[in-house]
């Protein structure tokens, strides 16, 4: 395994190269607003369930914004408490941008804090995800669907197909 963190960080540079459909400006994980959500996401109330939704989307735009950054951000400066509230939604944001170097990333750290990894039982998530990511790239949209119901095929789909992944011989299905 020692061989895979550095194997992402390098899938993560590579990426970082790749010109952006929605606009000209290089975009990069704003890791202030990552910090600021989490803050603020501490401070909600368990039950208070919309707002809740509410900040763990504008986390998970932050973190699908620039999916290279946010891996060079799990390899270099996310915190125990900061990797415990990603794992909250990791099936989340890996049905946005299913990329095996975001799992590689957070397998990193679970490596990395291995006490709060098993307390938490984070490595459950994590297999979710990387399954999630395993049928993404099969294109078993009615799985997918099912494990992520706002999950959109047809963004996952130009996905694959600007990374390469995707088989134009599957049948498009789901919506």
């Amino acid at each position: 395994m020692a061989g895979k963190p550095r194997q992402a960080e390098e899938t993560a540079v590579k990426n970082e190269s790749l010109p952006s459909r929605q606009t000209k400006e290089k975009k990069t994980m704003d890791i202030r607003k990552f910090k600021e959500l989490i803050a603020k996401r501490e401070k909600i109330h368990p039950e208070d369930y919309l707002t809740i939704e509410h900040c763990d989307k504008e986390l998970i735009d932050v973190l699908c914004e620039d999916m290279p950054g946010t891996i060079k951000y799990l390899y270099s400066e996310c915190t125990v408490e900061e990797f415990l509230w990603l794992s909250e939604f990791f099936e989340e944001t890996v049905a946005r941008v299913p990329d095996m170097g975001y799992v590689d990333g957070l397998r990193y750290l679970a490596q990395k804090y291995p006490k709060e990894t098993k307390e938490y039982r984070v490595e459950y998530f994590l297999n979710s995800a990387q399954y999630l990511i395993e049928e993404i790239e099969a294109q078993n949209w009615p799985l997918v669907k099912e494990v992520v119901p706002e999950a959109s095929v047809p963004a996952l789909r130009e996905w694959l197909r600007s990374h390469g992944k995707l088989n134009e011989n599957q049948p498009q299905g789901g919506a």
